[in-house]
Formats: C-alpha cells, structure tokens, sequence
C-alpha cells in the first residue's frame, strides 16, 4: 500500500496546486512533508496575479469568490473571465452574517441579529466567538486592525459614531468608551484595513465647505484616530464614494456622479496615518455604455476592486428588472467590470434575496484579496490532545503563545511553561492558566497525561525523559480558575522496563485506583519482528513499589488507544431535534444551490 508519506514531492506539490488556498490548513498535519510543502505555497506559490480570491457576503451568507480575468484585454476582442462563488468554512451552517471585514488573512463577520462578533482564520481553521454585552445596533461600524506588536483589535463605532471603543483580542477585553466628535461617517461606508489600520471616509461636520470628504485613519498602536487627510475629490449628494485596496501598500477610491455618469479610480502613492498622496488612475463617462450606478446598493456604497496592472475596475451591484408581464421587480447579485475605456463586461452572480418588502442587500466583497495567514487567534497554544471532563467542564494543557513565534519553524527552542487551563461551559469561555505540580515544557520532551478521579478530581501523570521517573498527581481542589495538587505516587521504572522506555501522550492513557494506590497505563509498545517495525497496544500497571504486571491488549491499529470510564446517564438526547436540524440544512444547502457552480 502506498502511504502519504511515500509521495514524490513534485506530486505532492501538484496535488496542493489544485487545492483551493483556504484548504491548506487541513493538509498541514498530514506529515512534516506536506506541512513543508503548504507552507512554501504559502509563502512563494500564491493564486495566480490573475486570479483574485475573496470574501463575500451575499443574502447573510459567507462565500468565497474567485474571479479570473486573463485574457479580457486581449486584442481580438476576446472578452473572457471566469468566476466561481463557494460556501467556505464551518460558520455557514451555524450563523446568519451581516457585514464582514478582511485584514491580512483574518476575517471580521457580524451575526446578523448583532448579537456576536466572529474573527475567523480560515487557514488555520480558528474561529473566535465575542459575545456582546448588549446587541448591537445595525447601523454599527466595525473594523479589525492590529498594533506593532501585532496584537489584533476590533474597533466599534456606534450612537452615530460618536463614540468608539476597541476589543484586544489577547486580553479578551473591551477597552474604556471614547468620544470623538466633529466628524460623520455613513453607515454605508465600510472601513479598509491597511498595514494593520483602518480607513474610513469622512465629512466633517458643520463644517463651512459642507461638499469636502477627508480620509480618516484609526491607528490600532495609539488607539486613536489621525488627521482629517484630503480626498481628491469632493462629496455631494449626488455623488458616491468607497475604498478598496491595492496590494498590501495602496488604497483606491472609486468616485461616481450619478448626474453624469463619470466614474473615476484614484490610487494613493504616499500613505500613512496622517499623511496621503493620490493619483488619478482613470476616468470613464459610464452613461452612454450602460445604464448604471450605485443608487440602487447606497446602503453599502458599492464593493470593488481594481487591478493596477491591467487597470481593471471590478464592481459589485444591485441590476434591478421589472418582468414585463407580472410586472414584479426582481433584483440581481451583479459584478461589472469596468477599464479606461469604459465598461466591458457584466457578470450575474444570482439573484438577490428581499430583505423585506422592496429592500435588498448588496454583495458586501472583501477590499482586499485574500492570502492566507499563520497569525493564531487564540493566545494559547493549541496542541493535538485529548481533553479531559469533570463537573461538565472540560481541562488541557497548554501553554501560553509568544508574540512573533512560529509553532513549526521554532519549537524546538520554545521552553515556554505548559500550564492546565479549562474550558468553562456555563461561562462559554477558558478560564485563567492553572499552575500544574511540576515544570513542563517543549524542549524537555517530558510527557504529561490527564485523568478523571470519579467525576470529582483530576490526576496527571508526568514523566521526565531523562530519569524514567513517573509522577502521578491528584488535585485536592479543582475549580475552572483555581487548583491545588497532592503527590499521589512517584516510581522510578527504569530498572524493571529498560531505559529506553518512555511513555507518549500522544499514543498513551491511564486510570487510577486512589484506595489502591495502583495506576493502570495504556500505550502504544514498539517491537521488531524480523525487519519489520511493529506496534501493539500494551497495559503496564504499577504500585508504591514499581511495576507489578504487563498485559498484552493486541496488535496496535493506526488509531491510538483511547480509554475513558463510563458512568451511565439519564439524560435524554432529543431525536426530533436533531432531525429538524438537519433538515434545516438541507433547506439551508439547497437556497443558494446554484451560486455554488461556476457562474
């Protein structure tokens, strides 16, 4: 049989070439090979320049979007692009989303009954859940940036964005309310992360020239917000601006007159937080090319993006048509792509759900194109373990992450502590970092395994690789924040099981008779028969005095063994629930069945 881990690396690499980008996480733990491999598509093998990959949020669901736009310049006229639009991720089945935000491989989304915030690394597969403390309301703004330390925050803008205050995803912690007044944003007028802050357009208000639009940046280092920065057009009305970005180092500003028609793209070539420099890129009188304009998606000011090198607008609308006979409007997801020439093409992307009598939703698409990131939501350390259950809760180890540290490249310099912390199901959230009886770290190569104690205590078996000294422990108290540890046994094995022997928590299990004093390890045991590296799963019970017996189970499967006590229940699980929940996403699946294919 050939393995995985047998492939050619040229086939490997084929193999992730046709995987979408965003599936990548999932390969990293096939083997150190593919987890390679990722990494270097990652880093030197993105999506093809023509090829754009973005977010999007069309009727509250979220999508990924690929848009190809090779060979739509060419000279014979060949007018050619290719787009496909696929449900992504776990998220789509759990909630309905409002508005989503990118920034540098991390997705912002907001529930649509606003009563949680979600930050998303589809790489890496982490979602992170914020509750709010009230709900918030519909017209909020929200944004996701990071310091220079690259701490990721989420700003609030909210009482017609008068006040703010920011979220610190590392402190799990809403920062005190500010107030600054003197400026108006509408709700329509979505912010762009750049280098790690956010942009926004701006009026000041009562102001004498009451036409002028300033650019505003909140800076996530200083916590505050910059200068009023010049646009290079004025607002009015009649006219209508967004932002998108270019790259990772400009930001475009798409200006349309809806008396005229004239649509212009302007580039920065200088920004900064209190300083900007624009250029105008094209101008095109869209009227007599087609009827269009952003009058129909106002509440989101029109989604776009623009390639610098082809200089290529494409943006994202509302097409509204009566049918003739029943004479009920119908309004359609709708991609125009747009170049200094004028318009090219048009692309339909479906049909847009009512939101409520007579009110649609535009597409809300991503400024910027999406590139996978390696930056970990969470603070703590994920590791491949099994939890382990007491009082409804659940307990690991862990250990606290550095800012700036690769899991994979610098592990084995990381001598970080291991520490227990629980997950606390009545609170939804982890509890404090709890200090475990010994010292644990990476380097060390110690192992350290946890066990229940009738529903009530928890145990932890240590073992020091250099010594084969085994330590069990066993809490006297245990809460979600707080623990208190007693020595329970502690054997030397080596001279009953060799020096070599060391147990693995990743292939190993115990329980414990705390009358007896006895302790009962299930591992994997390695052994050579012929040429031929074997595997069987083993029990090793031992004493006060040391090893007492070995027992044989069988020959080791590719699963580990896995040993849990059972304590029966009363408690009833609800079948018709469960097949109502399913049959909603079935119901689910099937309303946006045809933006699944390639339009």
């Amino acid at each position: 049989m050939t393995m995985m881990s047998d492939l050619s690396k040229d086939l490997v690499e084929e193999i992730l070439s046709k995987a979408p980008i965003t599936s990548l996480g999932a390969v990293r733990s096939t083997s150190k090979q593919w987890n390679a491999s990722s990494k270097d598509r990652l880093l030197c093998k993105a999506e093809p320049r023509e090829q754009y990959l973005r977010f999007m949020v069309m009727d509250h669901r979220f999508l990924s979007m690929t848009f190809n736009l090779h060979g739509i310049l060419k000279g014979d006229g060949e007018v050619f692009v290719r787009s496909s639009i696929k449900e992504v991720g776990d998220i789509v089945n759990q909630i309905d989303i409002s508005k989503v935000f990118h920034c540098d491989g991390l997705v912002l989304c907001v529930t649509n009954d606003n009563s949680s915030l979600v930050v998303w690394n589809p790489y890496l597969g982490q979602t992170k859940w914020i509750e709010a403390r009230e709900p918030h309301d519909e017209s909020d703004l929200f944004a996701l940036g990071y310091d220079k330390d690259k701490n990721h925050k989420i700003l609030r803008l909210y009482d017609e964005y008068y006040n703010y205050k920011f979220y610190n995803l590392k402190t799990e912690s809403w920062g005190e309310e500010d107030y600054l007044p003197g400026w108006d944003i509408d709700s329509y007028n979505r912010g762009v992360a750049l280098n790690g802050n956010t942009y926004f357009l701006t009026q000041e208000q009562r102001a004498k020239d009451k036409y002028r639009v300033y650019l505003l940046c909140f800076d996530f280092t200083t916590e505050t917000f910059g200068e009023f920065l010049a646009m290079p057009f004025r607002y009015h009305r009649k006219y209508i601006g967004t932002l998108s970005c270019v790259g990772k180092e400009k930001l475009a500003a798409l200006y349309q007159r809806w008396d005229t028609g004239e649509m212009a793209i302007w580039v920065t070539t200088k920004i900064e937080s209190n300083e900007v420099l624009w250029s105008n890129l094209f101008k095109v009188d869209m009227k007599p090319l087609i009827r269009f304009g952003f009058q129909y998606c106002r509440d989101e000011a029109g989604s776009f993006f623009f390639d610098e090198e082809k200089k290529l607008a494409v943006v994202f609308n509302l097409d509204r048509k009566s049918d003739k006979m029943t004479k009920k409007k119908h309004c359609y997801h709708t991609a125009y792509i747009v170049g200094v020439k004028g318009y090219l093409r048009k692309v339909v992307l479906g049909e847009a759900v009512e939101v409520r009598e007579g009110v649609y939703r535009s597409a809300l698409v991503c400024s910027s194109s999406y590139v996978p990131s390696l930056e970990k939501i969470n603070q703590i350390e994920e590791e491949e373990q099994k939890g382990t259950s007491l009082d409804g809760n659940t307990y690991f180890w862990t250990r606290e992450r550095k800012k700036g540290y690769d899991s994979d490249e610098d592990e084995d310099e990381d001598t970080s502590p291991y520490f227990l912390i629980c997950f606390d199901f009545t609170a939804e959230r982890f509890g404090k970092l709890l200090d475990l009886p010994f010292t644990l770290d990476f380097v060390s190569e110690d192992n350290e395994i946890l066990y229940c104690v009738k529903e009530e205590k928890l145990a932890a078996l240590y073992q020091q690789c250099d010594t084969t000294m085994i330590e069990i422990w066993i809490t006297t108290k245990i809460e979600p924040n707080a623990v208190s540890w007693t020595p329970f046994l502690k054997v030397d094995i080596e001279p009953l099981l060799g020096l070599d022997f060391l147990f693995n928590e990743d292939d190993s299990c115990f329980f414990i008779d705390e009358e007896k004093k006895l302790a009962v390890v299930i591992h994997a045991d390695g052994f050579v028969e012929g040429k031929i590296f074997c595997e069987r799963t083993t029990s090793l019970i031992i004493g006060e005095n040391g090893y007492l017996k070995k027992v044989n189970l069988g020959e080791e499967t590719y699963d580990h063994p896995l040993v849990c006590s059972y304590v029966p229940s009363s408690v009833q699980i609800n079948q018709i629930a469960g097949r109502e929940g399913r049959e909603n996403k079935r119901k689910r699946k099937s309303k946006g069945k045809d933006l699944t294919n390639k339009v």
